[in-house]
Protein backbone atom coordinates (compact mmCIF):
# COMPACT_ATOMS: atom_id res chain seq x y z
CA UNK A 1 0.00 0.00 0.00
CA UNK A 2 1.73 3.24 -0.99
CA UNK A 3 0.45 6.55 1.18
CA UNK A 4 0.18 9.95 -1.53
CA UNK A 5 1.23 12.13 1.71
CA UNK A 6 -0.20 15.13 -0.82
CA UNK A 7 -3.00 13.92 -1.83
CA UNK A 8 -4.46 13.08 1.51
CA UNK A 9 -3.71 16.40 2.60
CA UNK A 10 -5.48 18.16 -0.45
CA UNK A 11 -8.54 15.99 0.61
CA UNK A 12 -8.34 17.07 3.97
CA UNK A 13 -7.84 20.92 3.14
CA UNK A 14 -10.66 20.65 1.13
CA UNK A 15 -12.75 19.16 3.97
CA UNK A 16 -14.96 22.76 5.32
CA UNK A 17 -16.32 20.74 8.09
CA UNK A 18 -12.04 20.75 9.20
CA UNK A 19 -10.79 23.79 8.20
CA UNK A 20 -11.50 27.59 8.56
CA UNK A 21 -10.61 30.20 6.20
CA UNK A 22 -7.81 32.46 6.70
CA UNK A 23 -6.83 35.41 4.47
CA UNK A 24 -2.82 36.77 4.79
CA UNK A 25 -2.51 39.87 2.46
CA UNK A 26 -4.87 39.37 -1.07
CA UNK A 27 -4.66 35.79 -0.43
CA UNK A 28 -7.44 33.48 0.90
CA UNK A 29 -7.20 30.12 1.94
CA UNK A 30 -8.06 26.94 4.26
CA UNK A 31 -6.37 26.34 6.73
CA UNK A 32 -6.18 23.90 10.03
CA UNK A 33 -6.57 25.84 13.26
CA UNK A 34 -5.92 24.70 16.51
CA UNK A 35 -7.36 27.38 19.59
CA UNK A 36 -6.29 26.78 23.37
CA UNK A 37 -7.87 23.70 24.92
CA UNK A 38 -7.93 20.95 26.87
CA UNK A 39 -8.45 17.71 25.35
CA UNK A 40 -9.04 14.08 25.98
CA UNK A 41 -6.90 12.56 23.52
CA UNK A 42 -6.85 8.66 23.75
CA UNK A 43 -7.76 8.76 27.67
CA UNK A 44 -5.20 11.39 28.36
CA UNK A 45 -5.74 14.97 28.96
CA UNK A 46 -3.49 17.25 26.43
CA UNK A 47 -3.78 20.94 26.61
CA UNK A 48 -3.07 23.14 23.79
CA UNK A 49 -2.02 26.63 25.16
CA UNK A 50 -1.64 27.70 21.46
CA UNK A 51 -3.46 29.52 19.03
CA UNK A 52 -1.76 27.80 15.88
CA UNK A 53 -2.49 27.69 12.25
CA UNK A 54 -1.85 24.94 9.91
CA UNK A 55 -1.30 25.19 5.76
CA UNK A 56 0.37 23.83 2.67
CA UNK A 57 3.79 24.96 2.20
CA UNK A 58 2.58 26.62 -1.27
CA UNK A 59 -0.22 29.09 0.19
CA UNK A 60 1.09 32.14 1.80
CA UNK A 61 3.86 32.90 0.24
CA UNK A 62 6.47 35.30 2.58
CA UNK A 63 4.22 34.93 5.63
CA UNK A 64 6.48 35.59 8.71
CA UNK A 65 6.85 36.97 12.38
CA UNK A 66 4.79 39.73 12.85
CA UNK A 67 2.61 39.89 10.19
CA UNK A 68 -1.03 40.13 10.22
CA UNK A 69 -3.37 37.59 9.41
CA UNK A 70 -7.21 37.39 9.91
CA UNK A 71 -8.96 33.10 10.36
CA UNK A 72 -12.38 32.83 10.68
CA UNK A 73 -12.83 36.78 10.85
CA UNK A 74 -10.38 37.16 13.88
CA UNK A 75 -7.86 38.97 13.24
CA UNK A 76 -4.33 37.32 14.82
CA UNK A 77 -0.59 38.19 14.68
CA UNK A 78 1.94 35.49 13.61
CA UNK A 79 3.98 34.97 16.67
CA UNK A 80 7.15 33.33 15.89
CA UNK A 81 8.45 32.22 12.59
CA UNK A 82 6.81 29.95 10.38
CA UNK A 83 8.05 26.45 10.38
CA UNK A 84 8.19 23.19 8.24
CA UNK A 85 6.86 20.65 9.73
CA UNK A 86 8.34 17.54 9.60
CA UNK A 87 6.94 15.50 6.39
CA UNK A 88 7.40 18.92 4.08
CA UNK A 89 4.39 19.66 2.88
CA UNK A 90 2.82 21.72 5.75
CA UNK A 91 3.65 25.14 7.11
CA UNK A 92 2.90 25.97 10.87
CA UNK A 93 2.70 29.67 12.41
CA UNK A 94 1.68 30.30 15.72
CA UNK A 95 -0.81 33.38 16.56
CA UNK A 96 -1.06 35.82 18.89
CA UNK A 97 -4.72 37.06 19.13
CA UNK A 98 -5.07 40.64 17.98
Amino acid sequence: MTIDVAADLAAIYESQDLTKSATFGAEVAPVLFTTPDITDVLGGAVQSTEYAIRFPKTQFSGIAEGNAITVAGIAYTVRGPPRLLPHGYEMMCELTKT
